[in-house]
């Protein structure tokens, strides 16, 4: 498992949120010979006091057809309870300040 960080600063440098994530990797070959690789992200998003987990699978197709890819991702959506998500690790961690900020006005 690689350990990956980012942290998110403004621009008086003031970090925003940060980001925690362990990524494991692994290369498949599908039967027809396409190369996949598959990555699974665990961790999570801290900005300040809020936080939110990070549970991710990504997949690049190295070598082969969009279509085999596209398929075998079909395939694991049907096997496994997973949902096709568009929100980037940095989005989540702006949805967080942004809620901060929105409950500490609110409870002033």
């Amino acid at each position: 498992m690689n350990l990956r960080n980012q942290v998110y600063c403004n621009d008086n440098f003031t970090c925003a949120f940060v980001t925690r994530v362990d990524r494991s990797v692994a290369l498949l070959r599908l039967p027809k010979g396409d190369e996949i690789e598959l990555a699974l992200d665990e961790g999570v998003v801290e900005a300040g006091d809020a936080t939110a987990p990070i549970h991710e699978v990504e997949m690049e197709l190295k070598s082969g057809e969009p279509d085999h890819l596209y398929q075998f991702a079909l395939d694991l959506l049907e096997t496994v309870p997973l949902k096709i998500g568009y929100i980037r690790k940095g989005d989540g961690g702006y949805k967080l300040v942004t809620a901060n900020r929105y409950v500490r006005r609110r409870s002033s």
